[in-house]
């Protein structure tokens, strides 16, 4: 089955939080002659920070419903073109590594020398490594430190939280050793167990478990992705982390009911119900 997956998750969810006076900025990669594949998200951005190339990066995915699912990746290593202007009047940047090479850690730092502002960034398959017939394994992120230090918030799922250290090799040990740098907030996705927000008060560790709601599932493909873009959303105008999470879990949790594109047109209306 052929989906416009990655990106197109965080765009939609940005394109239905989006207010009236709010203005939205895109920065990927298109592909011209299958753009109509993306339309619904990303008309709702302004594009003069996409780079039109032949052919994006593909991904295909085999789901189970006991493992993490496996990831084979087609154009792999085309890094995305970051806008040369003044990013100061910005709320927040949110980064979703989809292939994990979008960025490398020294353009992120020099993302970060020019914004001030709060830095999301969903770590996805920057996780992975690049194994035989460009299937994607997981592996110790090399000096993870690099990246961690020029952002806000990051979010993590339970597989890929172990790639985040190469001397840490628990979730507490590994989020308090991220915490200790830049990041005010470190969250890990976990599924049908929910989310774990991590925070640091002093020295204190300071963890939050908020269970995922009960659903039928139909659909696992893009819930990281819409539990990030409901977070920073709400999380930059509200500046509420913990509201911002369990909001984003209720998000993440609704569209596995989903079967099709078209009833994302209920998700806002679906949060307000499950929320309440």
């Amino acid at each position: 089955m052929t989906i416009s997956g990655g990106i197109f998750y965080t765009a939609l969810t940005l394109s239905l939080l989006k207010q009236e006076t709010d203005e939205l900025f895109l920065c990927t990669l298109i592909e011209d002659e299958h753009y109509q594949l993306f339309a619904g998200a990303f008309d709702s951005f302004d594009r003069s920070f996409c780079t039109s190339t032949p052919r994006i990066p593909r991904v295909h995915l085999t789901i189970f419903d006991e493992k993490e699912r496996c990831e084979r990746f087609e154009n792999l290593n085309t890094p995305v073109v970051l806008p040369d202007v003044d990013l100061q009047d910005f709320d927040g940047i949110i980064i979703n590594m989809i292939s994990g090479f979008e960025m490398d850690a020294d353009a992120l730092s020099g993302l970060r020398q020019r914004f001030k502002g709060p830095i999301y960034f969903d770590v996805h398959s920057l996780a992975r490594g690049v194994g035989n017939s460009l299937v994607r394994e997981f592996r110790p992120i090399p000096q993870f430190y690099a990246w961690a230090k020029n952002l806000t918030v990051i979010q993590a799922n339970e597989h890929e939280v172990l790639t985040l250290s190469e001397t840490s090799n628990t979730e507490e040990q590994i989020a308090l050793q991220i915490l200790n740098l830049e990041p005010e907030y470190f969250i890990v996705t976990k599924g049908e167990r929910g989310v774990s927000l991590y925070t640091k008060n002093h020295a204190e560790l300071k963890k939050l478990d908020i269970p995922a709601i009960a659903t039928e599932v139909r659909n696992k493909v893009g819930c990281g992705d819409v539990f990030g873009a409901y977070f920073f959303y709400h999380y930059i105008t509200h500046k509420n982390a913990e509201e911002a999470v369990r909001l984003a879990v209720v998000a993440s949790g609704c569209i596995t009911r989903y079967r099709n594109f078209s009833e994302f047109s209920n998700l806002l209306a679906d949060v307000s119900k499950f929320n309440n």
